[in-house]
């Protein structure tokens, strides 16, 4: 067994919640809050008319908090395994 491994994880942890959590922050700044043409979500909108550029942003967003939430939990569980 590993003598660090419990920092190991724990460091792992928080990486990923911390970058994900930025992630979060990042597409909510560019896409839902700012509405300029050379966007992101401006470029799905002409892609597909029905979804205006903010629900194309919210839609990332809930897709982010899905993974992240996933991500947290499946480590999560990995680490009461051990």
């Amino acid at each position: 067994r590993f003598v660090f491994e419990p920092l190991l994880q724990y460091l792992t942890l928080y990486y990923g919640v911390f970058i994900g959590s930025f992630s979060v922050y990042d597409i909510y700044d560019d896409l839902i809050t700012r509405t300029v043409e050379g966007s992101d979500a401006h470029a799905c909108h002409q892609l597909i008319p029905c979804c205006l550029p903010r629900c194309v942003g919210l839609q990332f967003v809930i897709v982010a908090l899905g993974f992240q939430s996933l991500g947290l939990y499946f480590a999560l569980v990995w680490m009461s395994s051990t």
